[in-house]
């Protein structure tokens, strides 16, 4: 799933991959907020494993890691957005 469309169909490949050389990064990969938010994952993942068959586990990980990537994504757009909003009002 792939939530680049923010407007309609329309994609933005150039942000797409800045965002991807940011998340690539070795700054990001070791940022306090990011281990806190993988901790917090991994207890509901834990907590769901338990009550959970084992052939469906896998299935429902990916999920979840896709939901939170796709919100970051997003939450990545948007916050690039109101940086370029700020530069037009500073002029």
């Amino acid at each position: 799933m792939d939530f680049l469309i923010l407007q309609g169909k329309r994609s933005f490949p150039l942000i797409k991959e800045l965002y991807n050389h940011f998340v690539n990064s070795d700054e990001y990969s070791t940022h306090p907020k990011l281990k806190a938010a993988e901790r917090e994952l991994d207890k509901v993942l834990d907590m769901i494993k338990t009550d959970m068959p084992k052939d469906s586990y896998g299935d429902y990980e990916d999920c979840l890691y896709s939901v939170a990537s796709n919100y970051e994504l997003v939450g990545f757009m948007f916050g690039f957005r109101y940086a370029l909003d700020l530069q037009k009002e500073l002029g």
